[in-house]
Formats: C-alpha cells, sequence, structure tokens
C-alpha cells in the first residue's frame, strides 16, 4: 500500500471520512507522505523580481518532523498559497 498525499489526507479529514486523530495517528505511522510537490510559488520584490518564500529546518539531517513541524509547514504552506501566485499569472 502506498501513502497518501497530504492533500489527499487533508480532503479525508476535512470532509469527515477520516478524524483527526486517524490523521494524526496516520502521520506519525508514516501512511501520509509528509513532502508536497507542488508548484512553486511567487511573490513579487519592490523592483518587480519574484521571489519564492521558503521554510527550511536547518540541522534536521536525517532526523523526521516532528507533529509540530508538520504543523508549522502545514501552516506555512497555507499563508505562502494565499500570499502568492505561481509564475506567469
Amino acid at each position: 500500500m502506498g501513502k497518501l498525499t497530504v492533500k489527499e489526507a487533508t480532503v479525508l479529514r476535512d470532509s469527515g471520512v477520516l478524524s483527526e486523530k486517524g490523521f494524526a495517528a496516520m502521520q506519525e505511522k508514516g501512511l501520509i507522505a509528509q513532502r508536497r510537490h507542488s508548484s512553486k510559488q511567487y511573490m513579487k520584490t519592490l523592483e518587480g523580481n519574484p521571489v519564492s518564500p521558503q521554510l527550511v529546518f536547518s540541522g534536521i539531517g536525517k532526523d523526521s518532523y516532528s507533529k509540530e513541524m508538520i504543523e508549522l509547514k502545514e501552516q506555512f504552506g497555507y499563508i505562502v498559497n494565499n500570499l502568492t501566485k505561481e509564475r506567469g499569472e
């Protein structure tokens, strides 16, 4: 069985098919992918040049993401998606 994407699992949770507790348990067991593969989002500098915001956990090495780190990434992604556009939009 493959992993669910974060987007797929979120849709299941938001539609009531998967409980919040079940969602968290699946993340802890590695049944939900941790990385999103989406198009890069951009915003413009004062001079009009495109830049892409990023969130980096410096020093993580081969360690796994904690529950709090996953939550931060999800919230960061939400903010980025609301304040940026795909290149060319």
